[in-house]
């Protein structure tokens, strides 16, 4: 059963993650949306901020942990908490790449080919 609080939830949830999806992803969300199906609209919504290494705000990530709990299918009820734990994680800074060249000298020049 639908209720209020699903189509709310499922609107919030598309609205935050909307800047990382793509036209593929968009279409997805919104025929799923109009279908009625907000389970789909915001695992799809969720699936396509984690390919982008977005992180959910906290009071998203909230209520959408209530959501699932009140899940029936405990299938769509994991699928939905290994979403969310996965975009509750921030991404770790990706480190420079280190110099493999000492700074203190010319690199060497290439040999020739004979």
């Amino acid at each position: 059963m639908t209720t209020y609080l699903d189509v709310q939830l499922a609107w919030a949830t598309v609205e935050h993650c909307r800047p990382s999806m793509r036209r593929r992803d968009l279409n997805i969300v919104f025929v799923a949306l109009g279908a009625g199906d907000y389970y789909t609209a915001i695992a799809a919504s969720i699936a396509a901020m984690n390919h982008a290494q977005n992180s959910l705000p906290e009071e998203l990530r909230d209520g959408l942990t209530a959501w699932a709990d009140l899940m029936v299918d405990p299938a769509c009820r994991n699928r939905i908490d290994d979403l969310i734990a996965c975009a509750s994680v921030t991404p770790a800074p990706i480190p420079p790449p280190r110099c493999e060249v000492p700074l203190d000298r010319p690199p060497d020049r290439p040999r020739r080919m004979r």
